[in-house]
């Protein structure tokens, strides 16, 4: 907004908008306030997202896409315009890099060094020497790399998740599987079921994920008991709290396999450094991804979803938040 008013003379008001004349608007708006109640209605022609990578993933950029129905421009060149740091394979590199819905999804790269005639030279300089000084912040930061990412709070590591899943683990003919289901609790959330073979003594391979939204329990259930029969595992872990702990009262029923209820914010067994099972649960799972213990599927929303996982000390123990996982 300091720019803006620098370079056109005019400043937003105290609604942090720029109203103009012929009824147009231009709407200075904090990340955290897109969403569907205050978007309702709203007719949008152009858009910029500044420091896109801050953004865990791409809800506000859904949100926003929603609303490009404007007729402003006289050829009708409405268009979203993000800018951002590389930071992982996050939801830009997933949109704009690995599989773009079309030639409208335009990127334009560049590195520290492409603006090298408008820097201070010894700024440039100082950009070189962190080459070996500091790799994977020279990678990401100076030449826009993203196989690295900002990991100051971020549980697991882009570059550890995808050399989990590239690797080639066989699985044995007689592999003992294992399960795991979330069951979601209203909405657009996702009802998400993984199955595990062993191929080694500490070693395992995702070798099914699957998604449904809007299911009841019923349906749940029967579709768990359907995947079986292809994957027998012989140990489903499920949410024990809501629709998951009716869903775990039906498979007990069954003979087929053990039942383990999962509750998230139960306390760990015996001594722990986490607050709750969850947080023990996700560096359990970093340490196996970290010490290729896990071969993950190779799937980009998958990685997406991780990658949004993020912690933070609470003084004693550990504790950490994971605003979009499965």
């Amino acid at each position: 907004m300091i720019d803006f008013k620098r370079y056109f003379g005019s400043e937003p008001n105290s609604s942090r908008d720029v109203d103009f004349d012929n009824g147009s608007k231009i709407l200075f708006r904090h990340a955290g306030e897109i969403g569907h109640a205050n978007l309702r209605n709203m007719t949008l022609d152009a858009v910029f997202i500044e420091q896109g990578e801050e953004l865990d993933t791409d809800e506000a950029f859904t949100f926003l896409r929603d609303r490009m129905r404007g007729k402003a421009h006289p050829r009708g060149l409405q268009q979203i315009n993000v800018i951002a740091n590389s930071n992982g394979r996050n939801w830009i590199w997933r949109r704009w890099i690995h599989e773009p819905e079309s030639d409208d999804f335009y990127i334009v790269m560049a590195t520290t060094f492409d603006n090298e005639k408008n820097l201070p030279p010894k700024f440039v300089a100082d950009m070189r020497a962190r080459e070996k000084s500091e790799p994977r912040h020279f990678a990401r930061m100076v030449m826009n790399s993203f196989d690295e990412e900002d990991t100051d709070d971020n549980v697991f590591l882009s570059s550890d998740l995808i050399r989990s899943s590239q690797l080639n683990y066989a699985v044995p003919n007689m592999a003992r599987f294992a399960a795991g289901l979330d069951v979601a609790r209203y909405g657009d959330d996702k009802t998400c079921l993984v199955i595990l073979a062993q191929v080694g003594v500490k070693k395992w391979r995702m070798v099914y994920m699957e998604e449904k939204i809007g299911w009841g329990a019923p349906a749940i259930v029967g579709w768990v008991k359907d995947v079986h029969n292809t994957f027998p595992f012989e140990t489903l872990a499920i949410d024990d709290i809501g629709v998951g702990g009716g869903c775990k009262d039906y498979l007990e029923d069954s003979n087929k396999f053990n039942v383990y209820g999962f509750i998230a914010n139960e306390k760990p067994n015996g001594e722990s450094i986490y607050p709750n099972k969850k947080a023990e649960s996700l560096f359990k799972l970093e340490e196996y991804i970290s010490k290729d213990w896990l071969q993950i599927l190779p799937d980009i929303y998958l990685h997406e979803e991780l990658m949004s996982v993020r912690y933070y000390y609470r003084g004693s123990p550990l504790n950490t938040l994971s605003p979009k996982t499965t």
